[in-house]
């Protein structure tokens, strides 16, 4: 049976999901980008359909908490991992999960509360998250660029949001950075993903420690925060170093391309400290335009884990306020 939405005059927010490979999330948040009452799923799903059915159940559990009974959501907002179709409100297809293939999530979720949906992948949901509430406020031009698991981001120019015929506008992991670099997690060479990814940078800094351990002393729980660090290993700090250069060479043809004035670091960035946004400020400003440095800022992002879930909603605010249409976002 379908779930209507409880309907309550006093106060009025949005509803923000997201579904990513960490699992899912879902929050009451309001106009002003205060977060009501937050609820997350136990595990991350490993199809559509089972993502959906949690998503279901962890919707309905937020609303059932005593404080939600005095919000009426007049909007949903859904930041999804993977690559999405936001005009049509369908997921292209799940990086980590089965059965996203032209999969019509937004249009889903409106059938079971029956509030309009927004769908927004969720690292350009967290750029504009940072653009609205965080770092890049006040910004014309801003790149967002996080890097976890995956690396992605938003562009946003003079407030619009792109997005780009294919969709693909903020997929910088898959900037080619080399011609015969390691190959990418999409199966081309020498993409920024390979060698500044999370899970790649721990692979190839674990191996390096190993080969200079015994196999008694051997560990698999190094951080990213010891990667990064001012005493690591020589042979780790070699590896940290590498993918400083490779970030601050793509971030030198972007603001060069593009003109921007503020580029915001997330996902580990914000965690490894400030030694690393200082070593990607000096490589942009060792590879880029002298002229396109002259206003540009590189800063950490400053909403961590709300980004995506606050850009998410303002987004799906807006477009209700301009009666449906993304208005001044582009497709």
């Amino acid at each position: 049976m379908d779930t209507a939405i409880p309907a309550n005059e006093e106060h009025r927010c949005a509803l923000g999901i997201e579904i990513g490979s960490r699992g899912l999330r879902a929050a009451l948040v309001t106009r002003d980008a205060q977060i009501v009452e937050s609820v997350r799923g136990i595990s991350a799903p490993l199809t559509a359909q089972s993502a959906m059915d949690q998503t279901f159940d962890l919707v309905e559990q937020l609303l059932e908490h005593p404080h939600a009974r005095s919000w009426i959501v007049e909007t949903i907002g859904v930041a999804f991992g993977g690559p999405v179709d936001a005009g049509r409100g369908v997921t292209i297809e799940g990086i980590r999960a089965a059965g996203f293939e032209s999969y019509p999530l937004a249009g889903l979720l409106e059938d079971r509360f029956g509030v309009p949906v927004t769908l927004e992948n969720d690292a350009r949901a967290a750029a504009y998250g940072e653009y609205r509430f965080g770092t890049g406020r006040g910004s014309h031009g801003m790149l967002y660029m996080q890097f976890g698991i995956g690396v992605g981001g938003g562009i946003l120019l003079d407030g619009r949001l792109l997005r780009g015929a294919g969709m693909t506008a903020g997929e910088f992991g898959h900037m080619p950075v080399s011609a015969t670099g390691p190959r990418c997690s999409c199966g081309k060479p020498g993409h920024l993903e390979a060698y500044v990814s999370e899970l790649v940078l721990l692979r190839r800094a674990q191996a390096e420690l190993d080969d200079l351990t015994t196999a008694a002393s051997q560990t698999d729980n190094l951080t990213i925060e010891e990667v990064f660090a001012e005493d690591a290993a020589p042979e780790v700090a070699a590896i940290a170093g590498e993918a400083t250069q490779m970030i601050g060479m793509a971030i030198a043809n972007l603001v060069t391309a593009l003109s921007c004035d503020s580029v915001v670091l997330g996902g580990y960035a914000g965690r490894v400290g400030s030694a690393f946004i200082a070593a990607v400020r000096a490589r942009v400003r060792q590879h880029a335009l002298e002229s396109a440095l002259r206003r540009l800022i590189v800063s950490p992002a400053q909403l961590g884990a709300d980004a995506a879930l606050l850009g998410v909603t303002a987004l799906a605010i807006h477009k209700l306020d301009a009666g449906g249409e993304l208005g001044h976002v582009v497709m």
